[in-house]
């Protein structure tokens, strides 16, 4: 045997092996895949049965012909699932109009208890009840008033006289028979501690992202009120300082002059002036566009303070009031008078870029 042969034999083998691991890895994905895409096991959403809260995590299975929820067996609840008889009908009619198999299709009880997993997986509240059609509502909506209420004692009782219009997302249920329900059950609900565990966590959290829209919506619309005025001024103070800074060049001799005989004394303060108003309309830019999240601060010192408005607002007059203050306490120099020039230009020019940036987004 040759040395070519035993290498293109070992190449060939390790090829194999390589491709052998390969399609274990995926096989092995594949069910990790599986799993996690049937939901079978979860610590989302709050699922109530018969009016009792079923405690976390929910795990779901199938023994012989009966589908379980925990320890709790779906059939034996006495759910409603007509309409989950009538849609597998209307699918059986439609199959066999189009001449396909006539095989039966999911059972009732095994579709309640797929769609269960995925209301639960969505953080949905699920309501199971005897003679009613399961009900889910929207977790972030209507699923989080029922928590609210049912964790507080007074909206409790409040609910027995008022009772709030939870619609449900699907499948739907007669609007008056729920409401009876909800009139006899929400005021009779003894909470767990850990239902009032699991459901403090979930309000802290809506009430949180509730907040934070809230705080988005207010930006937006601050943004959308002042934006078009703030473009006006900052227009105005960019045809200016581009007029002072063409008229007034620092490769002048009179910048060399002496200060008592300097003709350009006011527009060394007109450069001060400038600096300082354009600095202030770039902050309140920066403030009303990162609030309504229409910008990334790159600034690495500005990205650390960028959401709170106090701090930026002290840094930047600390910052802007230093630098003008020290060119004015040099204004005898040359050097001051021509870092002014050039402060007013970068300025002027950021100012540009903000009018381009908003005159794509204010019409």
């Amino acid at each position: 045997m040759t040395i070519d042969s035993i290498r293109s034999r070992l190449a060939l083998a390790l090829f194999m092996t390589g491709f052998i691991c390969a399609g274990s890895a995926a096989e092995a994905q594949r069910g990790d895949l599986t799993d996690a895409g049937s939901y079978r096991s979860t610590d989302r959403g709050f699922l109530f049965v018969d009016g009792e809260y079923v405690p976390r995590p929910y795990e779901f299975r199938k023994e012989g012909d009966s589908y379980f929820v925990n320890e709790i067996n779906l059939a034996a609840i006495g759910i409603d699932l007509s309409l989950y008889v009538k849609e597998a009908k209307v699918r059986q009619e439609r199959r066999t109009r189009k001449k396909k198999s006539t095989a039966a299709g999911r059972e009732p009880i095994a579709k309640l208890h797929s769609e269960t997993q995925f209301w639960l997986y969505a953080f949905d509240t699920v309501l199971l009840a005897p003679g009613l059609p399961p009900v889910c509502l929207d977790g972030s909506d209507e699923g989080g008033d029922l928590l609210r209420v049912l964790a507080d004692p007074k909206k409790r009782m409040a609910a027995s006289t008022s009772v709030p219009d939870w619609a449900p997302d699907a499948p739907s249920v007669d609007p008056r028979r729920l409401k009876e329900y909800y009139s006899t059950w929400v005021p009779s609900f003894q909470p767990s501690d850990g239902f009032l565990v699991d459901a403090q966590a979930r309000i802290a959290f809506l009430d949180s992202a509730e907040i934070a829209n809230d705080q988005s919506h207010a930006a937006e619309v601050r943004l959308a009120t002042f934006g078009y005025p703030l473009t006006i001024l900052m227009m105005i103070l960019v045809v200016y300082g581009f007029g002072h800074l063409l008229s007034h060049r620092p490769n002048t001799d009179e910048w060399i002059c002496d200060a008592k005989s300097n003709p350009l004394r006011i527009p060394f303060y007109r450069s001060l002036m400038l600096i300082a108003g354009l600095s202030a309309v770039d902050l309140v830019w920066t403030i009303l566009v990162s609030q309504a999240g229409a910008m990334r601060e790159l600034n690495p010192v500005g990205s650390q303070i960028i959401d709170d408005p106090l701090q930026l607002v002290g840094f930047k007059v600390l910052v802007t009031a230093s630098a003008v203050g020290l060119l004015f306490f040099c204004r005898q120099a040359a050097l001051a008078r021509q870092a002014s020039w050039w402060s007013c230009l970068v300025l002027t020019l950021v100012a540009a870029r903000w009018l381009v940036f908003n005159s794509m987004f204010i019409s």
